[in-house]
């Protein structure tokens, strides 16, 4: 290669040199011979500076190689000492040294303002069990500039208090850009006016809504009165257009807003549903709801369609769709009930609708307790016609409450009113709890009932559910006692039961699974335990 380079050179200057002799002899021939002394000397002190180079590149290399190694942070701490022109001073305490000795708080310059003022203070000991939000303000440990790995174990400064009428943060991120995709969609139609964006971009409310309708029917148990056969309306129907009415007048007046722009703004709401409907998103419906309710919007019956799938299959997707915090309840030993079919996946059961009825302060007057899905449910059934989606969503949140009795009522009301047919996923709810409950009565009952309804197509699972609660409770036993109430069985208990149940599920169910012949053997093991004649009857592993 280098042959290579110097005979192109070689060339390359015979070239120069046949250009300038072809010169005329005016042109100063005396001068040729000099310019290509000149030149051969540039081309000369070129190959030694590249040469050079080449010295000095492989010599840095060869260095490194002698190095010893370093760790990534350290070429890290280097990088950011060339970058920015000085270097971390080690004299300083690390975070963790300070940590261990709060002493050094007062005498470190480097802790920021608001600490060293706490420290001086002659009531207040940094190294006592001070309040977090007295002490536990952050301080960045040294002078040098922040690297990617710096961190605040605290915030940097005393939180200002909560504002009570922001939405929830990653419920509002979300939002935030879903209504971005909405306004852009509206562009390639009439477009949004400026006031209009300004409202549905806020972070907080400005009036807040006042549905107490809404309420006194949760409250009630999610009884709606019959209608009226003049206005074809409920008394119900008929309060809460007046008072969204009331509320649409209360927002327009704390607002620039035009009944014509309200129109726009309920417009791209309905868009922000689709769209969570499409993604399978459900926190900016969350906000998107909120809205509604404080500018006394009423949708359409589609657009409601559309709010109730979205909360009724949003999952963790909405905050505010459990009546407790999630994590107060995943460290609640409700979160794993004792259940012969429990597994750790029971933690996700807030997400179903199953939820401790829980205490009394987390009613259903607080917005941050009340259950979403049954709010956008109650609310869509009393504008228009309830459907056995919106039933199905209404009875698990009474069920959620521990209120089986108002969901088994508002049951019997839908089957009545000639409305949809109803299916199995609207009775589980109910079936279920009695089951965990061990009201035997009310669930043989209930699931008599389930049994005469064409529409109702039971699954093996819910003949093993409740053969299961019978056996567990002893009701199979020869010495058991009746059961009491109406059950509709001619049995009152014993194995002449156990035949009626047998026979039923013979009539309707062609095979079980392994696992379910598993769980009704240890029921019937748990109903029988103690009996003379089952002796060597014994619960069998789930995982055998």
């Amino acid at each position: 290669r280098q042959q290579l380079t110097r005979g192109n050179a070689e060339k390359l200057r015979k070239m120069r040199e046949a250009k300038w002799r072809s010169y005329p002899a005016s042109a100063g021939s005396e001068n040729i011979d000099q310019r290509l002394a000149e030149e051969g000397n540039m081309e000369h002190q070129k190959h030694n500076r590249r040469q050079l180079h080449k010295a000095e590149r492989k010599q840095s290399f060869e260095e490194k190689k002698r190095q010893k190694f370093v760790s990534f942070f350290d070429e890290v701490d280097s990088l950011m000492e060339e970058k920015y022109g000085h270097k971390s001073p080690s004299a300083e305490p690390s975070l963790l040294d300070i940590l261990g000795e709060p002493s050094l708080l007062r005498t470190n310059p480097a802790v920021s303002p608001v600490t060293s003022d706490l420290c001086d203070r002659p009531n207040v000991a940094v190294d006592s069990r001070t309040p977090s939000s007295l002490t536990d303000v952050p301080s960045s440990v040294g002078s040098s500039r922040k690297s990617i790995f710096d961190f605040d174990v605290i915030p940097a400064a005393i939180p200002a208090a909560d504002n009570k009428n922001a939405y929830e943060k990653n419920s509002y991120e979300q939002y935030y850009l879903f209504l971005q995709d909405a306004i852009a969609q509206m562009e390639k139609r009439k477009g949004l006016d400026k006031e209009v964006i300004e409202w549905l971009t806020k972070d907080e409310r400005v009036v807040h809504s006042d549905l107490t309708i809404l309420d006194d029917v949760i409250r009630d148990g999610g009884a709606i009165s019959a209608k009226n056969s003049a206005t074809g309306e409920s008394s119900e129907t008929v309060a809460l257009r007046d008072q969204l009415k009331d509320q649409q007048e209360k927002f327009l007046e704390s607002v620039t807003l035009t009944p014509g722009q309200l129109t726009q703004a309920r417009t791209a709401l309905k868009i922000i549903a689709d769209l969570c409907a499409k993604r399978a998103r459900a926190a900016p419906v969350e906000i998107a709801w909120e809205k509604i309710k404080e500018a006394g919007i009423i949708p359409s019956k589609g657009a409601m369609d559309t709010f109730l799938y979205v909360v009724s299959t949003g999952g963790l997707g909405l905050v505010s769709s459990i009546s407790v915090p999630l994590d107060n309840y995943l460290l609640s030993q409700n979160a794993f009930p004792d259940q012969r079919s429990g597994s750790i996946l029971d933690a996700l059961k807030p997400l179903d609708g199953k939820l401790d009825s829980g205490s009394d302060e987390h009613s259903c007057d607080g917005s941050k307790s009340r259950d979403m899905k049954e709010e956008v449910s109650v609310f869509r059934d009393i504008l228009y016609e309830p459907t056995e989606r919106s039933i199905s969503v209404r009875i698990n949140s009474l069920v959620a409450k521990g209120n089986p009795k108002a969901a088994e009522l508002l049951l019997e009301a839908f089957k009545s009113s000639g409305g949809e047919a109803v299916r199995l996923r609207t009775f589980m709810p109910v079936l279920k709890y009695y089951c965990e409950q061990g009201n035997v009565t009310r669930a043989l009952s209930l699931f008599k009932q389930m049994r005469t309804i064409p529409t109702v197509y039971l699954e093996p699972e819910t003949y093993v559910l409740m053969i299961s609660t019978v056996a567990e409770n002893g009701f199979f036993r020869i010495d058991a006692d009746p059961i009491g109430g109406e059950t509709g069985y001619k049995a009152a208990a014993g194995p002449d039961l156990f035949d009626e149940l047998v026979s039923e599920m013979a009539d309707d169910v062609l095979e079980i699974t392994s696992a379910s012949a598993r769980r009704i053997y240890n029921a019937l093991a748990v109903g029988f335990k103690g009996d003379k004649m089952a002796k060597h009857l014994k619960e069998i592993h789930s995982l055998s």
